[in-house]
């Protein structure tokens, strides 16, 4: 209708309207009537939410415009009741608000055009007894239709119209069961997109498919179903792709129902009203329809539009796991696609796949249409067993963040598995089959069990790992026993629409199949479970199949399952036949192999104990052998041992002696250069005296003098001689001989000189040798009582370790020997030597340890004993000094003797 025509038809509405109100005024509530069949229908709900707002507002506020009634009265009848009540015609048309009171004789009723639900509200509520209505001086007649249509279809803002009433409207305005009105049609459109412009654009979808629009249509027959109308979800079932489906449910389901019902009779159908079957009828009409009622609902639940629009919500999901089997092609739906990828591959001719369980599948007799139709049935109830658990989450950041579930790769592969048994071919269906489900779960279980942003796997532990679980998976056994749900998890109430419960969907999965869902068995059920509501579900969108062909279907099953179990009875006779062979042929091979293997024992046992004896045997004997083996090489050692130590000892008295008269040769060599230095030194001094000049002035002393120095040099030969014998007896005596009484005849000697020579004549040298002489002698006469400690060192990877420390008295020193003797025997090969590596005797390691002052001894194995570079640790100062400030060679003459030859 165009812009123009429309202004024109409101201009002229508004014209009428202005010409016919007469005036607004307040009536007895009891004369309001409406007799227009074009009125909403008693609504008990409307009624109960005018109730609570009337109490809510405390009053009905009737006087509010938006709350008055438009009556219809005649003109002949107005006159009468504004005589009655004293009211002029002028003062009724001035006065908007209703203060007016308009009575009215017994038994008159005033033709209301609307508002219904409030004149009954207000009947019912206490207090309430007049109403405000604006009259209209029309006969009804006179009324034109589009302005009695205004008035009537004229809504308070406190409730709108439901989608139902909308859709009926415009479709009623459009021309359906009669004639057009583009008017009002064009006012409905503009109600519906204030209320919702989606909903708007979604009636506009549904009017420009006639098949959709013949469907919904059903609401303008039965008007009772009207209430369960949503235009919101609409598009919904556009974009699901699936027409076939949806036209099923409205035309053959919803449709065919209620014709069924009122068998054809579309006045009847008009009586339904708000969903309630009985309400409008007769007792004769109930009884004459409960019979088909009952007929046509041992299968399935009453069907209606709210029905419809909660199973639509619930077919989404199926819908989109068979969608991820292929590719839709434009305009094209889920149900033509499916029969575009049907090829027919690896299908046997004349049979048809069933599929009884998760891993059981018959065939039944069939042709190439039974196997599409029946395989496009068993994928959808596919779909509907497992679509929770295949359904993959949508990517998007936009979402809501709660728990979200995750698809099972397993259920996916099994899916598209299925379908390719079932003779459907697609890229989809193939990817889906050639990728390896046990991979990606175990990728994931990964990925999930470090976070990928904070932890991170070698590619080749990643694939590595993968290929371990994956192995693992295979080992999983299936179990025989069903899986029974716990009953707590068993919702209490039962859904009748929609989607259902997660227990009733995992409670019901066992039971989606084929054979199942066509049973004739489950005709007979007399209660009211959730497979009879799946049940109905499916035979809603899928169509039910008349009885012959459950009958048929079922005949075939049962006879391929008698088929497959008379084979199995006669595979498993003849398998327990063949058992029964292969077990009396086992026990008599086994009987002659524990034969076999009793004797090989025997003869094994017999050849061990022989074996074993003569093992024993040379055991034996060899234990014999290397004892006495072990006992002369034992005797053999110790007799090496004792000639070593014999040797040893004859090699260090040996070399004890050598050294001694080397030292007691040096020691007469440097003795006899020190005598000679003495002697030399002595003469000088004396030549130098000797050497002087005449003194004129003293001639008289020269004679006395010369005199006396004869006297001296006499006396200084006689002390010179004396002195070389007695340094020679000295040196020449040895130092075990030389004691205390060797000492006073040099002092009585030294005396005597200096009693011939006097104290002046004798030299400051040999005055010190007799001064260290005394001294020595002294030392001699007390020797040392005090304990002393020995070190023992020992030779380590290189390095001296200090071994031990032993505290020796010099007057006792055999414990000493004893430990050098028991270390040397139990880790020889190992010698005992000094700081220069000379090997010592065991019976004078105390003398040569205390002999340089450092009391240590050293150890060295014998694997050491020729490093030329390693250092025995002392305190060395150079290779010609031994650390007291002497030279090398001093190093070799013993300590008395260095003391006693300290007249140098």
């Amino acid at each position: 209708m165009s812009r123009r025509r429309f202004v024109e038809q409101e201009r002229r509405l508004a014209e009428e309207l202005s010409t016919k109100f007469r005036g607004t005024a307040s009536v007895d509530i009891a004369v309001l009537d409406f007799p227009f069949k074009k009125l909403r229908d008693e609504d008990e709900k409307n009624t109960e939410r005018l109730e609570k707002l009337f109490k809510k507002q405390k009053g009905c506020r009737d006087w509010d415009i938006f709350n008055h009634i438009p009556a219809l009265i005649q003109p002949d009848q107005l006159d009468a009741a504004l005589e009655r009540s004293n009211i002029s015609s002028e003062a009724l048309l001035e006065a908007r608000d209703g203060h007016l009171q308009l009575d009215f004789p017994a038994g008159f009723l005033l033709s209301c055009l609307r508002s219904q639900h409030r004149a009954l509200t207000a009947k019912a509520s206490r207090g309430i007894t007049r109403w405000t209505v604006d009259l209209y001086n029309s006969v009804y007649t006179d009324l034109s239709d589009d302005l009695k249509t205004t008035l009537i279809e004229e809504y308070s803002y406190e409730k709108k119209p439901d989608d139902g009433e909308i859709y009926s409207k415009i479709r009623e305005y459009q021309g359906y069961g009669g004639g057009g009105n583009p008017y009002f049609e064009s006012r409905w459109w503009a109600l519906l997109h204030g209320i919702s412009s989606h909903k708007s654009d979604n009636m506009k979808q549904i009017i420009r498919n006639p098949d959709f629009r013949a469907a919904f249509d059903i609401q303008l027959d039965v008007p009772g179903l009207g209430g369960g109308m949503s235009l919101g979800s609409t598009h919904k079932v556009f974009g699901m792709k699936c027409h076939e489906l949806m036209l099923s449910y409205l035309d053959d389901n919803i449709r065919g129902f209620w014709t069924k019902i009122f068998r054809g009779d579309r006045q009847a159908m008009l009586k339904l009203r708000e969903g309630k079957i009985f309400g409008a009828f007769t007792e004769r009409e109930r009884e004459a329809m409960w019979p088909d009622i009952l007929s046509e609902t041992t299968d399935r639940l009453i069907p209606s539009p709210s029905s419809f629009f909660a199973d639509v919500h619930y077919l989404k999901g199926p819908a989109d796991c068979v969608k991820a089997l292929v590719e839709l092609w434009p305009d094209e739906t889920v149900p033509s696609a499916l029969e575009r990828i049907f090829s027919d591959a690896n299908q046997e001719t004349d049979r048809c796949i069933i599929q009884q369980s998760e891993s059981t599948f018959i065939s039944i007799p069939g042709n190439r249409s039974d196997r599409l139709e029946l395989g496009v049935l068993q994928i959808w109830i596919g779909a509907m067993r497992d679509y929770l658990e295949m359904l993959p989450e949508k990517e998007d950041d936009s979402l809501v963040a709660k728990p979200r579930s995750q698809p099972n790769e397993r259920i996916g592969y099994e899916f598209a598995s299925l379908a390719y048994c079932l003779g459907f071919e697609s890229e989809e269906i193939r990817y889906q089959i050639q990728r390896s489900p046990d991979e990606e779960i175990a990728r994931k279980t990964l990925l999930k069990a470090r976070d990928p942003t904070r932890y991170k796997y070698d590619d080749a532990d990643v694939a590595n790992f993968v290929g371990q679980m994956v192995r693992f998976f295979s080992t999983a056994k299936k179990r025989e026993d069903e899986t029974i749900m716990d009953s707590e998890g068993y919702p209490r109430t039962l859904k009748r629409k929609g989607i259902p419960q997660t227990g009733i969907y995992k409670a019901d999965k066992s039971s989606l199949y084929l054979e199942r869902l066509h049973s004739i068995r489950e005709d007979q059920s007399n209660e009211l479970t959730s497979f009879f509501v799946r049940r109905s579900v499916y035979f809603a969108f899928f169509g039910k199949p008349n009885r012959a062909t459950c009958e048929k279907l079922e005949k075939l099953i049962g006879e391929e399952q008698g088929r497959l179990t008379e084979q199995n009875r006669q595979e498993q006779e003849q398998w327990q036949a063949q058992l029964a062979r292969e077990e009396q042929q086992e026990r008599l091979e086994r009987v002659m192999l524990e034969e076999q293997v009793r004797l090989q024992r025997e003869r094994l046992e017999e050849q061990e104990r022989l074996q074993r004896e003569r093992l024993e045997r040379v055991m034996l004997e060899e234990q014999v052998r290397l004892q006495r083996e072990r006992l002369e090489r034992e005797r053999l050692e110790e007799q090496e041992r004792l000639e070593w130590e014999r040797l040893e000892q004859e090699r260090l008295e040996e070399q004890e002696r050598l050294e001694r008269e080397k030292q007691k040769a040096e020691q007469v060599r440097l003795e006899k250069e020190r005598l000679a230095r003495i002697e030399q030194n002595m003469k000088k001094k004396t030549d130098k005296r000797g050497i002087q000049q005449p003194n004129p002035a003293r001639s008289k002393d020269d004679k006395k003098q010369s005199t006396t120095s004869a006297i001296q040099k006499n006396r200084k030969r006689t002390t010179r001689i004396d002195f070389s014998k007695l340094a020679e007896s000295v040196i020449e005596q040895p130092a075990e001989s030389r004691g205390p009484a060797s000492v006073p005849p040099l002092d009585r000697r030294t005396s005597q000189i200096q009693e011939d020579i006097g104290e002046q004549a004798i030299p400051q040298d040999l005055q010190a040798l007799t001064g260290e002489t005394s001294t020595s002698t002294s030392n001699l006469k007390t020797p040392t009582q005090q304990a002393v400690d020995i070190h023992f060192k020992i030779r380590d990877h290189g390095k001296w370790r200090l071994l031990q420390t032993l505290s020796v008295d010099p007057s006792d020193t055999r414990e000493l020997k004893r430990f050098v003797v028991k270390y040397l025997r139990k880790h020889e090969p190992i010698y005992t030597c000094d700081k220069d590596k000379r090997m010592l005797k065991v019976e004078t390691c105390f003398e040569d340890a205390i002999a340089d002052g450092e009391n240590t001894l050293y150890l060295i194995p014998e694997s050491e004993l020729n490093d030329g570079n390693d250092s025995n640790g002392s305190d060395s100062t150079g290779s010609g000094s031994n650390g007291n400030g002497s030279n090398e060679n001093d190093s070799e003459v013993p300590p008395s003797a260095r003391k006693t030859l300290k007249l140098s």
